[in-house]
């Protein structure tokens, strides 16, 4: 009797192994958190600190401070301080400053409550939904960078304008050389660098942002690839 052939018993295909995507690293979100609060601190400071001092040569080790909000006499490490009076009384560029250094103030303190919850590390809400929840997130911290940005002008004009004019006073020629002169403060340098560190902020978010998308482009593709090699098989 002839041998009957055996029954014919397909190859399974060999599953699509997709190549490896790298995982985002929260590393730069962590910096530009970092970054933001270390930036708004340094605002708080500045909008506190004396923005311009004096010494007065005839009385000695007595120092004159002079902030956003009071005016300090130091003599001896005893502190003396009085509020300003009156609005009017300010320079114009104190003046301009309490503006211009409460809006700083409100608009780090939105860039925060708007990028923390931008934070991979952050669990969204479950009404925002698992799909959208990654360019959401996204979306929330290039706003957080819109407004460190808007932060960092608010804060470098008038400290910027403030020293200008108390460096151009100090050098003036018609004051007698016997007359005391004033000095900047360290209010002034603390908000060149909290404007500094706000732009360091602004980077830190911005390069989160692309790498993400670079990473989330990346699995398109290769989600793309998987789904026409699985119709290659059927």
């Amino acid at each position: 009797m002839p041998r009957s052939a055996p029954p014919f018993t397909p190859t399974p295909p060999v599953p699509y192994s997709s190549p490896t995507v790298p995982v985002p690293c929260p590393l730069l979100e962590l910096l530009s958190l970092a970054f933001l609060l270390c930036s708004w601190l340094l605002a708080l400071s500045c909008c506190l600190s004396p923005w311009m001092e004096r010494h007065l040569e005839l009385v000695e080790l007595e120092k004159v401070h002079v902030s956003l909000w009071s005016g300090c006499v130091v003599q001896d490490s005893v502190f003396s301080c009085k509020p300003h009076s009156s609005l009017l009384s300010l320079p114009l560029p104190l003046l301009l400053g309490r503006g211009l250094l409460l809006g700083a103030l409100m608009s780090g303190a939105a860039a925060i409550a708007v990028t923390v919850p931008g934070l991979r590390l952050v669990h969204m809400p479950k009404c925002f939904g698992v799909a959208a929840s990654g360019a959401l997130k996204r979306r929330l911290r290039g706003c957080g960078a819109v407004l460190c940005v808007l932060s960092a002008v608010l804060e470098a004009c008038p400290v910027s304008w403030a020293g200008y004019v108390t460096i151009r006073r100090y050098q003036e020629d018609t004051i007698l050389e016997m007359i005391p002169r004033w000095d900047l403060g360290i209010g002034l340098f603390l908000g060149w660098t909290s404007a500094a560190v706000y732009m360091l902020t602004v980077g830190a978010l911005w390069s989160s942002c692309r790498e993400e998308g670079e990473v989330t482009a990346q699995r398109g593709r290769s989600m793309v690839q998987r789904d026409g090699a699985r119709q290659e098989y059927v």
